[in-house]
């Protein structure tokens, strides 16, 4: 893995949401809290679209339920943003949250 300069681990919300544990919209409310909790970056163009991406997925989370297409264009965002200069790596798979963790 390389040097990332945060790391945002989806589970386990993403896991269940995957195996249909719980909607898209509880999922995107979880990313949501996440995103706010993350340490903030510097002041500037990062910091000023991880609070962005926040206040999408709590958008997607208030629609009754969010199509998976509509949810997964907000991920795609959320995987831009955290790939421009190694911003944040985005853990979904459950193995990379235990190999994180040690």
């Amino acid at each position: 893995m390389a040097d990332w300069q945060r790391t945002l681990d989806l589970n386990p919300e993403w896991s269940d949401c995957v195996a249909d544990l719980i909607t898209n919209a509880a999922c995107a409310l979880s990313i949501a809290y996440k995103l706010r909790a993350l340490e903030r970056f510097e002041p500037g163009p990062v910091e000023v679209r991880r609070l962005s991406l926040a206040d999408l997925f709590e958008s997607l989370a208030k629609i009754d339920d969010p199509t998976s297409a509509r949810f997964n264009g907000c991920m795609a965002v959320l995987y831009d943003w955290a790939d421009e200069r190694q911003t944040c790596w985005v853990v979904t798979e459950a193995e990379e949250a235990m190999r994180v963790a040690a």
